[in-house]
């Protein structure tokens, strides 16, 4: 068991929910990247790759990591 890559996969699910959170109530104004994909793509895609990236993939990689941390493997060192 790492706790290392156990905190860093919390941190990243607990980041993942804030956001999420964030956006279901409304509060979009807090993401400045969110305004920027939305005038780039347009409001449906910048909103999808927004969610997709700040959302998605936070969480995925935090069970990933605490999976990961709980069998024992070290985000921090490659090859021990």
């Amino acid at each position: 068991m790492n706790f290392t890559t156990i905190a860093v996969g919390a941190f990243s699910i607990v980041y993942g929910i804030v956001v999420l959170a964030l956006r279901s109530r409304g509060r979009e104004a807090a993401f400045g990247k969110l305004a920027q994909l939305k005038e780039r793509f347009g409001a449906e895609a910048g909103s999808r790759i927004h969610f997709i990236g700040y959302v998605v993939l936070p969480l995925v990689l935090g069970a990933a990591l605490v999976a990961a941390g709980l069998l024992g493997a070290n985000i921090f060192r490659a090859g021990r």
